[in-house]
């Protein structure tokens, strides 16, 4: 007898008749080899020996119980790495098995899938692996931040650079690339490690350029006043010109620039002059 698949009985395996006995001796059942069972010589009915009788009604009986074995799941690699996820003990032998039901779902990370679990039981402990990868296509953001005109803060501004959306992989660097804008220089990126959770964010600066305005009077009459001194200017911003200039006997005519933005260049202003009508004596 064999124990079946719910441990709660026994069913009939298989009947041997031998007629080799002699009456009254004692006789002993040579138990068999069932694969996945053994023997249970203190199963209750189990009768492994007994007296021969002479009108052969003895019968003996054996009794095998189904061997038991652990499910093992484990998470191997380098990432999330568990040796007993989950522990299945005393599965009997020849039990229908799936898989697990458990969400292996991380962010961030590919799940390779279970491999190792037959489709039934076997007589040996089962070890069913599998592993995470990084994802390639973790997302984050770059963002691109300029420097204000008027002071050291910086501002983003979608016109010239809206934010980046991104992907990479989970645990690799970023790969945050600057604009190519006149009128700025972008500050050295320090990149960032690409989170599992796509919360990622890079931040680019850029400085404006700083240009110069410099005045010229070309040829200037004599006693023209001092030109105007240079001056710096970012990028951008926006620069009025110098009071009009004087000098005896001329009329100043004017600048030949009024109030501007700077451009992504250096200026010169040039001032212009004309004569005035000679005095009419008497």
């Amino acid at each position: 007898y064999t124990q079946n698949l719910s441990r709660d009985g026994y069913e009939l395996m298989g009947t041997e008749t031998c007629n080799t006995g002699v009456t009254n001796e004692t006789v002993t059942a040579v138990p068999r080899e069932y694969k996945g069972f053994t023997l249970n010589p203190s199963a209750a009915g189990a009768m492994p020996s007994g007296v021969v009788t002479g009108d052969g009604s003895l019968v003996l009986k054996l009794y095998y119980d189904r061997n038991v074995h652990t499910v093992t799941y484990k998470v191997t690699g380098g990432y999330f790495a568990n040796d007993a996820l989950v522990v299945q003990e005393n599965v009997p032998f020849g039990t229908k098995l799936s898989h697990i039901e458990n969400d292996m779902q991380k962010q961030g990370y590919m799940w390779s899938g279970w491999t190792g679990l037959p489709q039934t039981m076997p007589d040996v402990d089962v070890v069913v692996t599998g592993s995470y990868t990084p994802a390639d296509n973790t997302a984050y953001t770059v963002r691109h931040w300029f420097q204000n005109v008027d002071n050291d803060e910086y501002a983003q501004d979608p016109s010239l650079a809206p934010d980046e959306d991104m992907t990479g992989t989970t645990g690799g660097m970023t790969a945050a690339a600057a604009k190519t804008l006149p009128g700025f220089k972008a500050q050295a990126i320090e990149q960032e490690t690409i989170a599992a959770d796509g919360s990622t964010v890079v931040d680019v600066h850029y400085d404006r350029n700083v240009y110069t305005v410099t005045y010229s009077y070309g040829e200037a009459p004599a006693g023209v006043s001092a030109l105007p001194e240079a001056a710096a200017h970012r990028y951008g911003a926006e620069v009025t010109v110098a009071p009009a200039a004087t000098a005896p006997g001329y009329t100043f005519t004017g600048w030949d620039h009024k109030k501007f933005e700077m451009p992504n260049k250096s200026v010169t202003i040039r001032g212009t002059w004309t004569a005035d009508p000679a005095s009419i004596q008497f």
